[in-house]
């Protein structure tokens, strides 16, 4: 049993993908993708710095409590209310706390949205260079490679693993 029609299309459309201008344009997406997820994690980057400046304040209102209540001659009265002003503080920031460690989080999952260009570069180099001599070993690569393959008269459409969006080829 020989390639299918199909899978002699596949290969002809792997071959021009490794053509200036689709690399060009890949290398465009990537980049512009890149960017946008960059802007993102900037902004949340700068949100827990504000954060984080706001819980060194509250910390240092707590210190300056605390110091207050060493002096020998608060009544019982001021020491209450002291520690009520403590507790606030206290409740404040561990409510700032979690909120930065929330938005820490986020930046890490957006980090792992970012791709990188050589890694794709190398996955299409991979592509190009499958062995079209074995047709079980091209099969099993293409099922490694990628997700879906959508046929059109004139073209093509892969929807790759390591990548979100669809590449289009003609063929």
């Amino acid at each position: 049993m020989g390639f299918s029609e199909m899978e002699k299309r596949v290969a002809q459309a792997f071959e021009k993908l490794g053509q200036p201008d689709h690399l060009k344009g890949i290398e465009n997406q990537v980049i512009k993708h890149n960017h946008a997820i960059e802007i993102q994690i900037n902004l949340l980057n700068s949100e827990i710095n504000q954060l984080s400046q706001s819980l060194s304040k509250i910390k240092d209102r707590q210190d300056q409590f605390l110091d207050s209540l060493i002096l020998p001659n608060l009544t019982t009265v001021d020491r209450k209310r002291i520690n009520s002003k403590l507790e606030k503080l206290d409740i404040e920031a561990k409510q700032l706390q979690i909120t930065i460690n929330k938005k820490e989080f986020e930046s890490n999952q957006k980090s792992q949205e970012l791709f990188s260009l050589i890694d794709i570069k190398q996955a299409i180099s991979e592509c190009i260079s499958l062995d079209t001599a074995d047709l079980d070993a091209y099969r099993s690569s293409l099922k490694r490679l990628i997700n879906t393959i959508t046929v059109y008269p004139t073209k093509l459409t892969f929807q790759f693993r390591w990548i979100p969006w669809l590449w289009e080829i003609d063929a």
